[in-house]
């Protein structure tokens, strides 16, 4: 595991996501997952992202999904509208019916 994992591994025991804008880069994904959380101002922990079993972002301008790899309770999402570059974030993400 390298440096960068072993730091995400660490934040991940201890219920929070790595410091900075590094897990979740794209601004608009990032404020309708705090809007979804009715989180405006607090750290965004992993507890919070595993918590979200229905996220819907349409039409926001969204574009990297970067982030959303921590949500592993998604079962349902709706991203319609948006000029997203990569499904890869959220390929690991086996829950997802919708």
């Amino acid at each position: 595991m390298g440096n960068g994992n072993q730091a995400i591994h660490r934040h991940r025991q201890h219920g929070r996501l790595p410091a900075g804008r590094d897990h979740i880069p794209d601004a608009y994904l990032e404020a309708a997952i705090r809007s979804e959380l009715n989180k405006p101002t607090d750290p965004i922990t992993s507890d919070d992202m595993r918590s979200m079993t229905y996220f819907s972002a349409y039409g926001l301008g969204i574009v990297d999904l970067t982030g959303l790899e921590y949500a592993t309770g998604l079962t349902d999402m709706s991203l319609g509208g948006n000029q997203i570059a990569s499904l890869a974030p959220i390929a690991g993400l086996t829950g997802l019916a919708h």
